[in-house]
């Protein structure tokens, strides 16, 4: 699928990452083929501890994190131009997706609130961030679905 990641500069403290869906058969791939739907663990900073991903899922955000957050910061920028002075947490991220979107979606999210490396030289970042999966298929263990899930709750309030 492909991500789009915008903002409104009548809401400068707001960056959108949206995670669209399965559009073609090659995007079906990613959480169809056996070798997709195979757990996948991986050390996880937040936790002091591994973490098992569906690998189709693992990969295809894998290959783009970092894009992705370099296109977080031009946005930020361009509706902030003073975005290295803005005090701490000043800027929300907002992703969603649905299916396989959906799926992208929750794993940006759990990679943004446990690896810290996504948010270390970006104090500007809010440390929580707003997930908004629809119908997506399963990403993660039971383990790692409740750890993430106990993460959500706790922001709630």
């Amino acid at each position: 699928g492909s991500v789009f990641v915008f903002a409104d500069k009548r809401f400068p403290s707001l960056v959108n990452v949206l995670f669209r869906g399965t559009s073609s058969f090659n995007d079906a791939l990613v959480y169809m083929r056996p070798s997709s739907l195979v757990p996948t663990k991986i050390p996880c900073p937040g936790i002091n501890g591994d973490v098992e991903v569906i690998y189709g899922i693992y990969n295809a955000l894998s290959n783009i994190i970092n894009a992705i957050m370099c296109a977080v910061d031009s946005v930020a920028l361009q509706c902030n131009p003073n975005l290295k002075e803005l005090p701490p947490g000043s800027i929300k991220i907002v992703t969603t997706g649905h299916s396989l979107g959906g799926a992208l979606c929750s794993y940006f999210a759990f990679k943004y609130i446990f690896f810290p490396e996504y948010r270390e030289s970006r104090p500007y970042l809010d440390k929580d961030i707003c997930c908004i999966a629809l119908a997506a298929p399963v990403v993660f263990s039971e383990f790692c679905g409740a750890i993430f899930f106990c993460v959500v709750k706790k922001t709630q309030n």
